[in-house]
């Protein structure tokens, strides 16, 4: 299945199942969704590079690891599926895809808007050779309580992800990202992902802190959190093994 921008522009197949979703490496590499940080809900951040990616801005509302990129992977399949940049999608819908029990459901549509408005703010801009891409995810969305429907249109400088990183596409194994319990874990799972898998990396404990963007803690402390994370996702299958 092709992305939904008009273009072909990779050669690599998208996929757009419930639990096998192509996504662009800068929104896994980069600190976009992120650990919650509770000194402040909205975000400013300015990094000179992650990977290949150069004077990266990045201006949004906190987006979390569960509900937030949940509700952006759900999105990501209803527009490639459908070839189309606006859609409209039954709230039910939705909450299969995330899980929701039936009986949590009413209280769940205040935390979907929420993530909808947060997505909509999302700004991400970088340098990837002599061109700056400014990339966004939504123009607006629509939710009806009465119809238990969301009409949306995703923006157009969404195919900018697909066009900077046109051979940078990552495969998120939903299913098993969901039965992590951690945000370390989760974020660490798309960082690693998205940056040579199936290779040996070495990472610096200075770009972990700036992708997991937790400067603010002490090394022992980071260190810490981040070993018990690894050996959860060496538990789960999701890499191989770690070592420092």
């Amino acid at each position: 299945t092709k992305a939904f921008v008009k273009i072909k522009y990779t050669d690599k197949k998208i996929f757009v199942q419930d639990h096998f979703i192509s996504v662009t490496k800068a929104l896994l590499s980069l600190p976009v969704f992120n650990i919650q940080r509770r000194d402040s809900k909205f975000l400013s951040i300015k990094i000179g590079r992650i990977a290949q990616y150069e004077e990266i801005k990045i201006d949004t509302y906190q987006l979390s690891l569960d509900i937030d990129f949940n509700v952006f992977l759900f999105l990501t399949i209803k527009a490639n599926l459908l070839q189309q940049d606006r859609f409209t999608f039954k709230l039910d819908e939705l909450f299969d895809f995330m899980g929701v029990a039936t009986t949590n459901r009413f209280g769940y549509v205040d935390k979907i808007d929420d993530a909808l408005r947060k997505l909509k703010v999302l700004t991400i801009s970088f340098k990837k050779g002599p061109e700056t891409f400014i990339c966004g995810l939504l123009n607006d969305a629509v939710v009806n309580r009465e119809t238990k429907t969301v009409d949306i249109q995703v923006s157009d400088k969404y195919k900018n992800f697909f066009i900077a990183d046109s051979n940078a596409i990552y495969n998120v194994l939903r299913d098993k990202y969901n039965e992590l319990s951690t945000e370390y874990e989760k974020a660490l799972y798309l960082f690693y992902l998205s940056n040579n898998a199936n290779h040996l990396n070495t990472y610096s404990v200075e770009l972990l802190k700036i992708r997991l963007q937790c400067e603010h803690i002490e090394d022992k402390k980071f260190l810490f959190n981040v070993r018990k994370a690894n050996k959860a996702l060496e538990d789960k299958g999701l890499i191989v093994e770690f070592f420092e």
